[in-house]
């Protein structure tokens, strides 16, 4: 249930929503270190031409309250990022935000380029392939968990750009039950490499959950860095991947540890 402290923001938020058939939400998690990024994720979906609603789950709301002053976004305050961290506490934001329905998540260090709305109108869980060949600490990809070693890898996507409907909420129930304790939690990660997205992709596998696909060059990082390598030039007002001629939809900063000076470029 939401808390009695967020259930105005929540009215209110969904009056937002019912105003307009064509408006759609995104959320994003992010403690204080990630406000920079966070404050260029809220302005990218404004000047992408996105009719949607920002709701930004954050480590301190007062810190994130200057970006709220749109009347796009909302800022709610999530206790777990203190005592579970950032990555961990991902799973309690993720049945919180669907207290107000579907959500598109996107991790801070995306910025926006294009309309996505597109993504929301898939039945299932939506998101990009990931075939884990930028991910070093891996060494063999079909069974990349050494907590559950006979746990083969059917599905692994990259949960800095997804979407979730309400109908597979049960799905996330679960894994937020799971994340809670701490000896799975520790048998699904990749310690030093990967965390929430780890733990995501293999109960995908243990619970056969059904998972959609949109094209990764478009929407995620591998059409713009690859091992720190930028993948992209500049068309007009476009970013244009270099090998596909695609326009991409979604800049994902991951792995790039500067992304002001990547945007210099």
């Amino acid at each position: 249930m939401i808390p009695a402290k967020l259930g105005a923001k929540s009215r209110v938020l969904q009056q937002l929503l019912h105003s307009g058939e064509s408006t759609f939400r995104v959320i994003t998690v992010a403690n204080n270190a990630f406000f920079p990024h966070t404050k260029r994720l809220a302005a990218s979906l404004l000047n992408s031409r996105n009719d949607c609603h920002l709701t930004i789950l954050c480590e301190d709301a007062e810190a994130f309250d200057s970006l709220a002053r749109s009347g796009r976004c909302a800022v709610r305050e999530l206790p777990e990022i203190k005592t579970l961290r950032v990555k961990r506490s991902k799973f309690t934001a993720y049945m919180e935000a669907f207290e107000d329905g579907d959500f598109l998540y996107l991790d801070s260090d995306v910025i926006v380029l294009q309309p996505i709305q597109e993504i929301t109108d898939h039945k299932n869980i939506t998101r990009c392939y990931d075939d884990l060949s930028c991910v070093r600490c891996v060494r063999d990809t079909q069974y990349p968990w050494p907590g559950d070693p006979s746990l083969e890898n059917r599905v692994f996507i990259n949960s800095g750009v997804f979407y979730a409907p309400t109908s597979r909420s049960g799905f996330f129930e679960e894994l937020r039950t799971r994340s809670l304790r701490n000896e799975l939690w520790n048998r699904y990660i990749l310690p030093g490499c990967l965390y929430d997205n780890s733990f995501l992709c293999a109960h995908f596998n243990l619970l056969n959950e059904p998972v959609e696909y949109v094209d990764s060059a478009v929407y995620n990082w591998q059409g713009f860095v690859v091992d720190g390598r930028l993948q992209v030039e500049r068309r007009g007002k476009c970013l244009v991947n270099s090998r596909t001629g695609q326009v991409l939809k979604v800049a994902h900063f991951a792995g790039v540890k500067n992304p002001d000076a990547a945007m210099c470029t």
